[in-house]
């Protein structure tokens, strides 16, 4: 891809030059821009040097070659002195250090920030002064003291950013000198401050006693100072005064060349979409290149993760090709109720620049249908079920559904099978006579329980919405429902035309299931006709389906027909918790299973 700045003129030769403010009177086709502000002059002097009069005529001029004009407000100067030459640090603007910004400065203008104590007719030609009576003395720790080891920088909001300035973000998009690059002294111990310097172009006394312009064929503000400042004078950004012999002419006038020197680059410019179209799994962004830095942008896309500041060092990021522009992204792969964070990024010869995170939460994981969320068994005889002084038996047998579904839920499509198996060995189909299904009616809303009791359980603990038994099967006769012994399975019906299970002249499917007539069972004390010691295994535990209550896991989302796996083969995959033996906990008939 060629470079977006890249210029095609139509007339030969026709070279054109835009300036602060220019006075020539056509219009070139087509203008030549800079992507965002930048540093266009410098003017630093060591305080107590006698040519300098007395006078402390230091000044950074900002400039804007967009074809935009820009609001500074969103835009700060940063002031960073440096009294050692060789030890790094980060930039760091206290609350006297930095300089906000506002107005609109137009495009192909300049912005002055120069002292309170220049001379006045640098301050009449300036836009804003930094610096009072008390920080106008020799302390070069105070703006805006410029005098060799002084480091300036741009600021820009940023919610990514990583300075707080004034209750905003913000992020360094160019720099005069930096405080992460070494410095040389020219002569002194190293504690004389006004020997410390960085070198420009190759020279060590380069930034002490000189007015700095920008040349004109920078487009790009960088914060890579190791690349303004250059090796040699080719190759640096700047031009340099000759020592002691400053330039005050320019002040205010800033130009740029149609030419791009490839090797002045940036990262690129990149903004995150929002998020939409939002799911349990999936979800959809994107981003914006709005600038390439003027490098082939060579990769983009989007990454996201359950922390902040998601990376492409991650698995979880999309590639949506190359270039500048817009591009959509598929965020896949996603937990419900879960919440993401997210990040457009774009990749050229600079490196990988991000866009600012936008953040999202999956919605909670809905049922796919009703299921039997709840069960309690004893076998009929048990005397933990004997009311006390009596020797009448309490069945407090009960089968919960719930309504994890999204909607209200018609009962009367519904319908309770009932299947007792009184042998350890037959495998048989499942099978509905009259009197061992139950079809349903009402309406159950969504995330409501419905329960279904023995008409012999006790009220008081068995809060259900239905009873089911009569009289004449409430003997110890397990083939009647609702004798829930340990050996009787359950199945959940659902109306259904090619359903295999005539109830009543309406076809049915099964579609839950507790314990199965299909799946073998275990016996494991006396005979293989006693059908009180017949139980399914669950969780790997043999005597599991009798004398418990059981409470469907929370995870569960979807009912099955498959009893296998269902019941599991350990705690870890089995669907069910399960109480101790003969510890029925009745406490949460009705609720969600937590």
């Amino acid at each position: 891809m060629m470079m977006k700045n890249k210029i095609l003129y139509s007339i030969t030769f026709l070279i054109f030059i835009m300036g602060c403010k220019s006075k020539i009177d056509f219009t070139p086709i087509p203008l030549t821009y800079s992507s965002d502000l930048l540093i266009s002059e410098v003017n630093m002097a060591i305080n107590t040097d006698p040519n300098a009069g007395s006078k402390r005529n230091h000044y950074v001029e900002l400039f804007n070659g967009t074809a935009n004009d820009i609001d500074l407000s969103n835009y700060a100067i940063g002031y960073a002195a440096v009294t050692d030459e060789s030890t790094s640090s980060e930039w760091n603007f206290s609350s006297t250090n930095y300089q906000l910004l506002n107005g609109t400065l137009q495009s192909n203008l300049c912005y002055v920030i120069s002292s309170a104590a220049a001379d006045i007719s640098i301050i009449n030609k300036s836009n804003l002064t930094w610096g009072t009576t008390s920080v106008l003395s020799a302390d070069a720790s105070k703006p805006l003291q410029l005098s060799g080891n002084s480091a300036i920088a741009i600021l820009k909001k940023d919610p990514n950013g990583a300075y707080l300035l004034g209750g905003s973000y913000y992020k360094i998009i160019d720099a005069f000198g930096s405080p992460l690059v070494d410095r040389v002294t020219s002569g002194g111990a190293s504690s004389t401050r006004n020997n410390i310097m960085w070198t420009i172009a190759g020279e060590n006394i380069d930034t002490r006693n000189r007015n700095f312009r920008r040349k004109a064929t920078v487009h790009y503000p960088t914060k890579r100072w190791d690349i303004s400042k250059g090796t040699t004078a080719e190759d640096a950004q700047w031009i340099i005064s000759s020592d002691r012999i400053w330039d005050y002419s320019d002040i205010g006038h800033h130009s740029l060349s149609p030419k791009i020197d490839p090797a002045l680059i940036d990262a690129p410019t990149v903004k995150t979409v929002d998020i939409s179209s939002i799911t349990n799994t999936t979800a959809i962004s994107g981003g914006n290149v709005i600038t390439d830095g003027g490098s082939e942008v060579t990769s983009k896309g989007i990454c996201w993760s359950t922390l902040h500041f998601p990376t492409i060092a991650l698995s979880s990021k999309t590639i949506n090709g190359a270039g500048i522009g817009n591009y959509t992204s598929n965020i896949i792969g996603l937990a419900a109720s879960t919440t993401y964070y997210v990040r457009a990024y774009a990749t050229n010869s600079v490196g990988t620049e991000y866009g600012a995170e936008m953040v999202f939460t999956t919605p909670v994981l809905k049922q796919s249908d009703l299921l039997i969320s709840e069960i309690s068994t004893a076998i009929n005889t048990d005397a933990n079920h004997v009311v006390a002084g009596t020797t009448t038996s309490l069945r407090n047998h009960y089968v919960e559904l719930y309504n994890g579904t999204a909607n209200t839920i018609n009962l009367a499509d519904y319908a309770i099978g009932y299947q007792n198996v009184s042998d350890l060995t037959t495998l048989s189909p499942w099978s509905f006579p009259s009197g061992n299904y139950l079809t349903l009616s009402s309406t159950l809303a969504t995330e409501k329980c419905f329960v279904i009791a023995s008409v012999q359980c006790n009220t008081t603990t068995i809060k259900s919405d239905l009873t089911w038994g009569t009289a004449s099967n409430l003997a110890a006769d397990a083939s009647k429902p609702l004798q829930l012994s340990g050996n009787s399975a359950i199945a959940l019906l659902k109306k259904d035309i090619n359903g295999t299970y005539d109830l009543g002249g309406v076809k049915y499917k099964i579609i839950d299931v507790f314990g199965s007539p299909l799946i073998a069972r275990v016996n494991t004390t006396g005979a293989t006709s006693t059908r009180n010691n017949i139980m399914w295994t669950i969780a790997g535990e043999q005597a599991d389906t009798r004398n418990r209550t059981f409470k469907r896991k929370s995870n569960i989302l979807d009912p099955t027909t498959d009893w296998n796996l269902s019941k599991g083969t350990t705690a870890t995959d089995a669907q069910w918790l399960i109480s101790g033996d003969r510890l029925w906990d009745l406490t949460n008939i009705g609720l969600k299973t937590p």
